[in-house]
C-alpha cells in the first residue's frame, strides 16, 4: 500500500512533460487556467496554470492521508478534521467543475480503491513501517493553514486537473 497508482502515475506523466508546452490562449486572448502541453512524443497532459494549484493532485494526496491515517489506525490530530473537511470541499469542486461529470459515488469509489485493492497483511505491514515524512508533514500542519491552503485551491473556477503534482 504504498502511494496510491493514481499519484504515481501523475508524477510520472508529469515528470514526463516537457519545455515543449504549446500555448492554449483562450478565445479573449487571456491565459487559460488549465492549458494542454504536450511533449516531444506526443503525449498530452492537462496542466493547471492558474496559480491556484492541481485540485486532483491535492484532492489524491489528502485522499491518501486520510485513508492511512486510518487504515494504520493512528491517533487522530488536529489536522485530521481538516483534512476530511478539505476532501468534502475538493468533491464538490469536482464535481461543480469536472468536464467528465463525475457523481459523488464516483469519488467515493476512488476513494475506497486507495486501500480498498490492499490486503490486511499489506496494510499491516505498510503501518510497521516509520512513518512518511510527508504524510507527518501534513498531519503536523494547523487545520487553519490546511484551511487557506484549500481556499486558495478551490478559488478560481476551472478544470480539476492533476498537473503539475509534486
Amino acid at each position: 500500500m504504498k502511494h496510491s497508482n493514481l499519484l504515481l502515475s501523475a508524477i510520472l506523466l508529469t515528470a514526463s512533460i516537457s519545455a515543449l508546452a504549446q500555448n492554449d490562449p483562450a478565445v479573449d486572448g487571456t491565459k487559460k487556467p488549465v492549458e494542454t502541453v504536450t511533449d516531444e512524443k506526443g503525449l498530452s497532459a492537462q496542466v493547471d496554470t492558474s496559480g491556484h494549484g492541481a485540485v486532483l493532485c491535492s484532492w489524491a494526496i489528502y485522499v491518501e492521508v486520510q485513508a492511512i491515517t486510518a487504515a494504520c489506525q493512528k491517533p487522530r490530530k488536529p489536522a485530521d478534521d481538516a483534512i476530511d473537511a478539505a476532501i468534502v470541499d475538493i468533491d464538490k469542486f469536482i464535481i461543480a467543475n469536472s468536464s467528465e461529470r463525475p457523481t459523488q459515488a464516483n469519488l467515493d469509489e476512488f476513494k475506497h480503491r486507495v486501500t480498498g485493492t490492499a490486503s490486511p497483511e499489506q496494510i499491516k505491514e505498510y503501518c510497521a513501517q516509520p512513518d512518511d515524512p510527508i504524510i507527518n508533514e501534513i498531519r503536523s500542519m494547523s487545520p487553519d493553514k490546511i484551511r487557506e491552503q484549500v481556499k486558495h485551491l478551490l478559488a478560481v473556477p476551472r478544470e480539476p486537473v492533476m498537473n503539475p503534482c509534486l
